[in-house]
């Protein structure tokens, strides 16, 4: 939900949390982006928002969504996570698929203001990253079956149409391993980009 200091100028994550959201988004290649809040304003005198305020800022949420089809969601705090799929813990969920809504997977990612406080600016390069990995994985499914759930990946079958395509071409290589990375992604599992970048 928003800071004081986002109301005032009137945008999400601004300050420091929010360039360092910002520029490990573009760092990725995770951009463009679009910020946004599940709650509209800043909570009166600095208390936690409630069901009251997460009900009243839901419709907005909804339509927002609707309108620009992100081809996937990222919760940055737990009761963002919690709201769009249900689930609760923020670091269990970081840069993983936690569930969907409206077909849409919604991931987690640790928040910038946190990084910010703990000084993480490489492990949270790493986290974005990753999730580029992830969110190349959900581009490949999309393109392939658009209408479908990523819940229902398991029981796709990979098109002839890729099979046949050249064994050099890096979206057929993909595509025949999409299964076993979606898995990956969903489990937890650290994706081979990020194994690779710790080394």
């Amino acid at each position: 939900y928003p800071t004081g200091e986002d109301d005032k100028k009137g945008e999400a994550f601004s300050g420091e949390a929010g360039k360092v959201l910002m520029d490990n988004i573009k760092l990725a290649g995770l951009y463009p982006a679009r910020l946004t809040s599940v709650i509209r304003c800043s909570p009166y005198e600095g208390k936690e928002p409630g069901q009251d305020d997460i009900y009243a800022c839901r419709g907005y949420l909804s339509q927002e969504i609707m309108e620009h089809k992100p081809l996937f969601l990222v919760a940055t705090v737990g009761m963002a996570l919690k709201v769009l799929t249900n689930k609760t813990g923020i670091t269990t969920w970081s840069w993983r698929i936690a569930g969907e809504i409206k077909r849409i997977p919604v991931l987690g990612l640790l928040h910038p203001a946190y990084i910010v406080r703990s000084g993480d600016y490489d492990g949270f390069r790493k986290d974005c990253i990753a999730l580029r990995e992830v969110s190349d994985t959900i581009s490949l499914f999309k393109k392939h079956f658009p209408e479908a759930s990523i819940k229902d990946a398991e029981g796709f079958t990979v098109p002839e149409s890729i099979k046949a395509v050249d064994p050099e071409d890096r979206e057929a290589e993909m595509m025949l391993k999409f299964k076993a990375r979606l898995r990956a992604h969903l489990m937890g599992e650290v994706p081979r980009l990020l194994k690779e970048k710790k080394k």
